[in-house]
């Protein structure tokens, strides 16, 4: 991971009291700092370094080791009197190990390791099968448990006497490995096939609600996992949980809901939903299960009032005689104010020879006097630019034209276009720039 002939960088530890980064604190100062390449800074950001609520990195890779060796080195304080040695002693060589790059542990170490989270380190697991039928449906309980929270096993059927051996407990005849490894099987697969829903479904993340399809490769073997470009928070019932792999469940057989107020969602017949049962219970349930009349949960305000996104920076040039304006640094309530109103009763357009001069306009019925007021001051507000107003005769509005070919060209960058009444589409950057942006966009939209 720290080869190479790439730039290499060097991080320092740093104490930092609000965030919690940094613990190495003294010791830190008084061992090695670690040299990790580029390219190793960059899968540990993306997969392993520590993060806050909002997915902000706030360790380095100096910080996860250290993190990492006193969480393991815990374990010797059973052994300290025997051994000579402090827990934090043996943490600093195990620090050591890793900042040289001796070693490096595995990936649920590195993940799960001094965050509390109660996973486990281990990333494969050998579970013994006893010979009995407790022992048997022991060791399926265990293997679902591990397969839960994300490990693998293997199994040792050794212990299990051949088919045909007598049993003397019913005077019967055993049946042997094989056919005790199909239930196995279909164990595993059962935690597995927990149910997959379409690509254009959208799930909550610190990204924003994507289309999860989106998240991994959009042609790849059924029933294969992928690692996420970059590790997620993900919204369940239990809060915000981090995910770090996506699952391609290939081709199946799907079935979509809908409920009364136009709620959709489409999933494989195996997916489970929340649904509150004959007694008021909530419960689980699949798809398949699911009948018209039964009352589904929905869950709500899931989406985060801020996430990772970031306008991205443009490199256009503008035109030497282009109208120079401001243009955003976060996204906000008015900016999606100004994007709803577009979407709703606003249009783009380009005109002169080539179409190459670009234009927005904003459309307002002259019963409304407070919403032009209100959009002139945000379009001033937002860009610096003010526009020339043309009534429309005999329809009882007026035409506002913001002539900015840099404006309209911004807008795009962002995801922000209007072909036709007919094919508008919500912006990516609604779903993606967090709930302020999204309430704005859905106050004006709804005026618009």
């Amino acid at each position: 991971m720290a080869g190479g002939m790439q730039r290499e960088r060097e991080w320092t530890a740093v104490k930092d009291k609000k965030s919690g980064a940094g613990q190495a604190g003294t010791a830190a100062a008084q061992h090695r700092r670690g040299v990790w390449s580029e390219a190793a800074t960059r899968v540990l950001r993306e997969r392993y370094l520590l993060r806050d609520a909002r997915g902000e990195v706030i360790e380095t890779p100096d910080d996860l080791c250290w993190r990492v060796a006193r969480a393991v080195s815990a374990a010797e304080t059973a052994w300290a009197e025997r051994t000579g040695q402090s827990p934090e002693e043996v943490a600093a060589q195990f620090y050591d190990l890793m900042a040289s790059h001796q070693f490096l542990p595995n990936s649920p170490t590195l993940m799960n390791a001094g965050k509390g989270n109660n996973l486990q380190l281990s990333a494969c697991y050998v579970v013994p099968v006893e010979d009995s039928l407790s022992g048997i449906f022991d060791a399926v309980k265990h293997a679902a448990l591990i397969h839960q929270s994300g490990g693998g096993t293997g199994f040792s059927f050794s212990r299990l006497r051949p088919e045909g051996s007598m049993v003397a407990s019913t005077h019967g005849v055993a049946s042997g490995p094989v056919s005790f490894m199909r239930i196995f099987d279909g164990a595993t697969e059962a935690v597995k096939q927990g149910g997959c829903v379409v690509p254009e479904t959208r799930v909550s993340t610190s990204q924003g609600l994507v289309r999860i399809g989106t998240l991994g490769p959009v042609e790849a073997e059924a029933q294969s996992w992928h690692a996420l470009e970059r590790p997620l928070l993900v919204s369940t019932d239990e809060g915000s949980r981090r995910a770090e792999e996506f699952y391609h469940n290939g081709r199946a057989a799907v079935r979509r809901i809908r409920t009364k107020h136009g709620y959709s969602f489409t999933g494989t017949l195996a997916h489970r939903v929340r649904v509150i049962d004959e007694q008021g219970v909530y419960v689980w349930r699949q798809l398949k299960d699911v009948h018209q009349g039964d009352w589904v949960a929905l869950q709500k305000h899931t989406y985060p009032a801020a996430t990772e996104y970031r306008f991205p920076p443009s490199a256009r040039i503008a035109h030497v005689n282009a109208q120079p304006i401001t243009l955003p640094e976060r996204p906000t309530a008015g900016v999606g104010e100004l994007i709803g109103y577009l979407i709703g009763d606003g249009s783009i357009n380009f005109y002169n020879v080539g179409g190459g001069t670009g234009r927005l306009i904003l459309t307002v019925a002259d019963a409304e006097p407070e919403v032009a007021t209100h959009l002139l001051r945000l379009v001033k507000e937002l860009f610096g630019v003010t526009p020339q107003v043309r009534r429309k005769p005999n329809d009882a509005s007026t035409n506002y034209f913001f002539n900015s070919t840099e404006l309209v060209a911004w807008l795009a960058h962002i995801g922000v276009t209007k072909p036709s009444t007919l094919g508008v589409r919500v912006p990516e950057v609604v779903f993606q720039a967090g709930a302020e942006l999204a309430r704005g966009f859905l106050r004006r939209h709804d005026l618009g």
